[in-house]
């Protein structure tokens, strides 16, 4: 399923237009309507989620492949005039409006009965058929294949703890921790969390640790390592941190990244049923449409299609037999760099260090337990736990 969104990202013509907003300063200056805080990715990069946002959207809700060449050519004229997020956002209604007409076979989509007929099937579509959204870097996909998005939210790997308490002690708080996992309705936060993923890299980012304008924060969307490691030791530095636990940070962090391939990840978004969730309808759709007559249709449109929930704390883990996913392109092949990166090599502290302070040698500190082979042991239970959930459905859907 989701095969049309896929086939859109992967057109040319898509790929020169997210290119284009990445790489052009015009697009870097949106107006941000969601509440983020340390947004700087989300403020350079709105542009970019509101175009991807729209191909969904089509997928969603008009889900007919010989209407892609119109749609994404009047979505392109839509980018090229864009100065604010509601001009967008505008723009986009209006095109799934008139593209939503020709697919009924209505000549006039500003007469009332017309505009009821439109808003109806939206609806239907987006609301009653439609999703809610998590999204997660590809770092994270097998343990969401295994177990699903779990209320507790993702396993913290034990290194990664013990950075957080190592930073703790310089920021009076928790800068890497794992927290309660939420979901939205809004699949521009899901692909904002997507590329800041994995996890644990996006509350990283987030904390503000590296907010100065001295530090270079692209890493987290372009998953540099060697800019992330210049990071580490100008935020070190500047906190006077001690030879031990810059030692712990700096290697413990590494490791994980190399371990998990970061540096080659790219995103994903986890779509669940409104239906399963028990949100699949507004309570005032009669009235949004019965308006409907007396204002302009993108007016409406925006009253169904709007967010109601930027983050939903779901109240149990949602297992994967009930989830869906669709890959987003790494911000490097959005760039055109599409090119494997090699496997880049971990160094100790001491290696890292400049040439002049060669003489400064730091005790490398002895490795954890094996990730990947408590990986191995983790993922095998919860394949076992998966095989007796499925069981189990199968056993009560023929009871019934």
């Amino acid at each position: 399923m989701k095969k049309i969104f896929s086939k859109m990202l992967e057109r040319e013509d898509i790929k020169s237009l997210t290119k284009e907003i990445v790489n052009n300063k015009h697009y870097n200056n949106l107006t941000v309507s969601l509440p983020f805080n340390n947004n700087y990715f989300m403020t350079n990069h709105y542009a970019l989620f509101l175009v991807i946002d729209a191909l969904m959207k089509f997928e969603l809700i008009i889900e007919e492949e010989n209407l892609i060449e119109e749609y994404i050519s009047q979505l392109k004229r839509i980018a090229k005039k864009m100065n604010n997020y509601q001009d967008i956002a505008k723009g986009i209604n209006l095109l799934i409006s008139k593209t939503v007409a020709k697919l009924l076979n209505i000549n006039n989509y500003k007469s009332p009965e017309s505009k009821k007929k439109i808003l109806r099937y939206v609806y239907e579509k987006y609301i009653v058929e439609g999703y809610f959204y998590y999204g997660l870097s590809s770092s994270n996909k097998n343990e969401l294949d295994f177990s699903g998005i779990k209320k507790d939210g993702f396993i913290l790997d034990s290194r990664l703890s013990e950075v957080n308490e190592v930073l703790k002690k310089y920021e009076n708080r928790n800068v890497i921790k794992r927290v309660e996992s939420d979901i939205t309705d809004n699949f521009v936060v899901a692909c904002y969390f997507a590329f800041l993923g994995p996890d644990y890299l996006e509350k990283f980012a987030t904390s503000g640790i590296f907010n100065h304008k001295s530090y270079d924060t692209s890493c987290f969307y372009t998953k540099d390592m060697h800019i992330f490691k210049e990071n580490l030791e100008k935020y070190m530095n500047n906190k006077k941190v001690k030879t031990e636990e810059r030692n712990i940070i700096m290697n413990n962090l590494l490791e994980v990244w190399q371990e998990d391939s970061i540096s080659n990840s790219h995103g994903y978004v986890a779509l669940i049923k409104r239906s399963y969730l028990k949100r699949n309808y507004l309570k005032d759709i009669e009235e949004i449409i019965e308006n409907s007559k007396e204002i302009d249709i993108i007016e409406s449109m925006a009253m169904i299609m709007e967010s109601r929930y930027t983050g939903y704390e779901i109240d149990h883990d949602i297992s994967s037999l009930y989830l869906e996913t669709v890959a987003l392109p790494s911000y490097q092949n959005i760039l055109g760099r599409e090119e494997k990166r090699k496997v880049e090599k971990i160094e100790t502290l001491e290696e890292i260090v400049a040439p002049e302070k060669k003489e400064v040698i730091y005790p490398t500190p002895k490795k954890s337990a094996s990730y990947g082979y408590a990986s191995i042991l983790m993922l095998t239970g919860l394949l076992l736990i998966s095989i007796g959930t499925t069981i189990l459905i199968i056993l009560s859907n023929l009871g019934r």
